[in-house]
């Protein structure tokens, strides 16, 4: 019989924390004794996130979003959402493109279209063809405001605020 203070029982123990930080790819440089600032956002406004040594973010449904070497993004799930829901799923492949992209779809804005902002305005409206040209067309048109945003937050809050300022663009918010 093992006794609770053997290596190997310390071992299993230590197994399911190991393996939830395996995804995170490279977040053990934070248990490094070193200090390091990591700035995280979310979707939901105002929204606070506390570390208290419980892991409150689910890991393995891509929540937690890594854009850039030291900031992160935490998608939330909307009131009366599930994770699996296609609507929190919509919201997290919109944010992660956005993230991850917004100064290419800030370059074709500059060039009058491209590549980039076509396929974020075909994935916030689902066609081709349809209301993505609307919405290219309003993005080209507001291209002052969406070129001073000072990140990619503040890229995807004022691309949300310019859909919706559109009636018929309001429900393709990401």
């Amino acid at each position: 019989m093992l006794s609770s203070n053997s290596n190997f029982t310390r071992l299993l123990l230590a197994l399911p924390l190991v393996s939830a930080l395996i995804p995170l790819n490279g977040c053990a440089t934070i248990f490094t004794g070193t200090t390091d600032t990591l700035k995280f956002d979310a979707n939901v406004p105002r929204v606070r996130l506390t570390i208290d040594g419980q892991y409150k973010v689910d890991l393995l449904t891509g929540s937690l979003m890594k854009f850039s070497p030291d900031e992160y993004h935490v998608q939330m799930l909307k009131k009366g959402e599930s994770p699996g829901s296609a609507g929190f799923e919509r919201s997290k492949r919109l944010y992660r493109y956005a993230l991850m992209n917004y100064r290419k779809v800030q370059l074709d804005i500059i060039h009058g279209g491209g590549e980039y902002l076509e396929s974020l305005a075909s994935a916030l409206s689902g066609t081709r063809g349809g209301a993505d040209s609307v919405i290219t067309e309003r993005a080209l048109r507001n291209a002052p405001v969406l070129l001073e945003a000072s990140g990619a937050h503040d890229f995807i809050h004022r691309f949300n605020d310019m859909l919706a300022s559109h009636p018929s663009l309001r429900a393709y918010q990401m």
